[in-house]
């Protein structure tokens, strides 16, 4: 990519087991452009780095003049914060070691960092979405897998070796709560009881049969336990849930709450993310402005038509955060590589 004069822009990539989107910004917080591609799957890991890439340099060559400064990517696995190793990276096992992002990083110009997907996505939603104005918040993304993200007194928690948040390897029933709550496990449980199911969406009609229904009131019973191991663990204001398939528990969301009476006489928020499929590429947008070392600006989205979808806030005024602009938050614990 030609790294001539031209004006500085920012690129947030989420790199996701079923799709992956991408946007660029200018120094002024306004998104240039985004595309949305299916992951390809039949590829190697240098065909993936490719492909990225050749993305990437489209987008940015089209807007005819800036300069590609920083980009930010956001994987549905767990990236060691010092080494930037990827493990547990099942959806996508091409990004497996260090050889996907050593190589990308040695493709695009400027500084890219990695990071977990759903650590991206709350950094979105922080931004400019549901957890705006928070300073401890939780994310459960529940999609093709299951991530949680965790945020509390302003900085993002990654641990050692970035497995901070990997809730959905706790056991549960005959599997673990991915294999329960995420969308491709309850389709694999769906399956072996002799449904050929292409996503989970049948799982939640209100006609399902009771082999189906039965499938979802374990997801149900499965999700209530990882918000009551968050909640006991980080006791958050907020716990915002994101991807595909959390809206389908959206009528849950109250009897959730109340749950969770039971460890805390304040019991967080729990809410859809307002920011929808785009979370994390705007996260990883969010995550490439601070790259730079520069204040995040207030970012313009007009043309992803963003919904507010939060459920109504149940605490008592005097409990309520105020509404302003999220305070200044600490670096994310990603791992950084420049190229010329």
């Amino acid at each position: 990519m030609d790294s001539s004069d031209g004006p500085p822009v920012v690129c947030g990539i989420d790199l996701g087991g079923t799709s992956t989107r991408l946007m660029v910004g200018d120094p002024a917080g306004q998104v240039l452009t985004e595309l949305r591609q299916t992951t390809p799957h039949e590829v190697t890991t240098g065909g993936l780095v490719t492909w990225l890439a050749d993305l990437v340099t489209e987008l940015v060559t089209g807007l005819a003049g800036p300069v590609l400064a920083a980009t930010a990517v956001g994987l549905p696995a767990a990236v060691h914060p010092a080494t930037g190793e990827v493990r547990a990276a099942p959806n996508v096992p091409q990004l497996t070691g260090t050889a996907f992002t050593g190589a990308l990083a040695a493709a695009l110009p400027g500084i890219t960092t990695f990071g977990n997907d759903t650590n991206a996505a709350l950094a979105g939603e922080l931004h400019a979405g549901a957890a705006r104005g928070h300073r401890s918040a939780v994310m459960i993304t529940i999609g093709t897998g299951l991530g949680t993200a965790v945020h509390l007194d302003g900085t993002p928690l990654t641990g050692r070796t970035g497995a901070i948040g990997e809730f959905g390897t706790l056991p549960y029933e005959d599997s673990d709560l991915e294999g329960a709550v995420s969308g491709s496990g309850m389709v694999r449980r769906a399956r072996a009881a002799g449904f050929e199911l292409d996503d989970a969406a049948p799982i939640f009609a209100a006609d399902a049969p009771a082999r189906l229904r039965a499938i979802r009131d374990s997801a149900r019973a499965a999700l209530t336990v990882m918000l009551t191991a968050v909640t006991a663990a980080y006791e958050p204001e907020i716990i915002v849930l994101g991807g595909g398939v959390a809206p389908a528990f959206a009528d849950w969301y109250g009897p959730f709450r109340r749950s969770l009476t039971a460890i805390t006489p304040e019991p967080p928020e729990i809410t859809l993310g307002a920011l929808g499929d785009p979370a994390g590429a705007i996260g990883s947008l969010v995550r490439a402005y601070r790259s730079l070392g520069t204040t995040v600006p207030d970012l313009r989205l007009p043309d992803l038509r963003l919904p507010d979808l939060r459920l109504p806030d149940l605490r008592p005024p005097d409990q309520k955060p105020p509404d302003q602009k999220p305070p200044d938050q600490k670096e994310d614990s990603v791992v950084s590589t420049t190229s010329a």
